[in-house]
């Protein structure tokens, strides 16, 4: 239903994004990551009334977030999606009416598994990453994610268990690595920058 000159552009991007999943999905995180990390550190250059934009820790949270919620995310989706996935006996059985039900359920099996595994490993993998992109040592890393990542976990059930459930519901497969990342922004602002705490150019 859309003229020519505007839906030829759309199926070539849309035959590129199935055609190159995992570059596009690397590439968006980086973007994303790079760019919340730089609102990080705006937030308490206001406060303090000056800004000290680092742009070695913007590319270091875009490197980061780009391997884990971009390239390994499109891997970890696919495989929880196969894992916990409703049977198709499960299906026929209940197409009379109560499918919605088993729907239901497989989201919310898949939203335990994501905020009650993969999160806190998603987050120690970080935090150990940015340590060791700024040069410290392993047991510097251990330190600081014995110290953030329970705080971290805590928090996420607030707001991860509804957006995963979100997530897994209405979107798919394919776009789930991209709407997961906007949820993440909260655990990895606290694991860069604790609130209320003044900015350390050394912290992220």
């Amino acid at each position: 239903w859309l003229p020519e000159f505007i839906s030829a552009p759309l199926s070539a991007w849309e035959r590129t994004r199935v055609r190159h999943q995992l570059v596009l999905a690397s590439a968006c995180a980086f973007a994303m990551y790079s760019a919340s990390d730089a609102l990080t550190q705006c937030i308490p250059a206001r406060r303090q009334q000056r800004l000290r934009l680092d742009m070695v820790r913007c590319v270091r949270s875009g490197l980061t977030s780009g391997l884990l919620s971009g390239f390994l995310a499109v891997f970890y989706f696919a495989w929880l999606d196969r894992v916990l996935a409703v049977p198709a006996r499960w299906s026929e059985a209940a197409a009379s009416g109560n499918s919605w039900l088993l729907s239901l359920g497989s989201a919310a099996s898949k939203a335990a598994v994501d905020v009650g595994c993969y999160e806190p490993v998603y987050d120690v993998l970080y935090i150990t990453l940015q340590a060791l992109m700024r040069g410290e040592s392993l047991h510097s890393a251990r330190e600081e994610v014995v110290r953030k990542v329970p705080t971290i976990w805590r928090m996420a059930p607030r707001y991860w268990l509804l957006t995963d459930m979100v997530n897994f519901l209405f979107v798919s497969l394919r776009l789930r690595p991209l709407c997961a990342r906007p949820r993440a922004h909260v655990p990895s602002y606290f694991s860069a920058f604790p609130p209320l705490h003044p900015y350390q150019p050394g912290l992220s």
